[in-house]
């Protein structure tokens, strides 16, 4: 027999999601779904008699079933409104940051180096100074993206000659190359780089990544540690995790890369305004993904993967193998 304290926490969920519901998108029909598999539940908990008036007629299973059903439906149908609002408020917060930049270079021949950077005041400053003035005759141009940090990674940021720009709250690492991806695009760049805040990504193997670009011989490159040197120290764990999620990718999508989480990456303009890409934290999979859907050329390449410098990792440690679980599913079957 089921607890009627268990019942209890049914119905106080079900009005609780219903009234959340009403009250973000006022529909009627919403809120009184959830009074009604609030209604039944009760009754069928804390009025004995006419519960036993239904389980004659064999109605009791099909009422819980019912509620538990709209319990579900309701919550998930919250989650993905969410999900949506977040999505719309960090895009404005995107947007505004991009209106910081001065519109008017035209940066053809340069390649623009995002870097994401959220508390990382001891690092960025060193991993701004390691990227060549020019690679191949053009201009290396450095991009800070601060994403709502607290400390002193803007100033530090700005002591150096890179462009800087700020998220007036915390988006999201992948939220942060999309702005300066978009500041890319918006000063006509052809090719853009993205690299890790924290020093595990050496500036002096640029070229690695961006050689094949230039050459025309991929629109997407990706640094792999595993064809080139992984001093990242990283445990078995978190090991036996890329190269599960890395097999899968491989599986999934017909390819043969082994570094599936690296964030060292470049990739054409136009391979940018070809994907499809939503994610805003966990966007390594992701971005794999859609360039083999969008039917890009992509390369992998080795290169360095040093132990993190500075403060410790962002990446929470269960939460972010579910995320990215999460992020390719649901990018695999977009």
């Amino acid at each position: 027999m089921i607890p009627r304290v268990a019942y209890l926490v049914l119905v106080v969920g079900v009005l609780g999601v219903g009234f959340e519901r009403y009250r973000t998108r006022f529909e009627k029909h919403e809120l009184g779904a959830a009074l009604l598999g609030a209604l039944l539940v009760a009754v069928v908990a804390f009025a004995p008699r006419v519960a036993g008036l239904l389980n004659d007629v064999g109605l009791v299973e099909i009422v819980v079933g019912i509620a538990i059903v709209l319990a579900l439906v309701a919550a998930v149908i919250a989650r993905r409104k969410a999900v949506r609002n977040r999505r719309r408020f960090n895009a404005l917060v995107r947007e505004l940051a991009i209106r910081d930049v001065p519109m008017e270079r035209s940066d053809e021949d340069a390649v623009y180096v995002v870097i994401p950077a959220y508390n990382e005041a001891e690092t960025i400053g060193a991993v701004i100074e390691s990227l060549p003035e020019t690679l191949r005759g053009r201009a290396v141009v450095p991009l800070v993206v601060s994403d709502g940090s607290s400390d002193g990674t803007v100033r530090a940021a700005r002591a150096t000659d890179a462009i800087v720009v700020e998220h007036v709250v915390n988006t999201g690492q992948c939220s942060s190359l999309k702005t300066g991806f978009e500041i890319a695009r918006r000063q006509h760049a052809e090719v853009v780089v993205g690299m890790d805040a924290d020093g595990q990504h050496r500036g002096d193997e640029l070229q690695r990544l961006v050689g094949p670009v230039l050459d025309g011989e991929a629109d997407y490159v990706i640094g792999s540690r595993y064809r080139g040197t992984d001093a990242s120290e990283n445990g078995p764990i978190r090991r036996g995790g890329i190269w599960a999620f890395t097999t899968l990718i491989n599986v999934l999508t017909k390819s043969s890369i082994t570094d599936a989480t690296n964030g060292f990456r470049a990739l054409t303009i136009d391979a940018f305004e070809r994907i499809s890409w939503v994610e805003e934290r966990f966007c390594a999979v992701e971005l794999l993904v859609e360039v083999r859907k969008s039917g890009l050329r992509m390369k992998e390449v080795p290169v360095t993967v040093e132990r993190r410098q500075g403060s410790t990792t962002k990446k929470p440690k269960l939460g972010y193998g579910l995320g990215i679980a999460r992020t390719l599913v649901g990018s695999y079957l977009r």
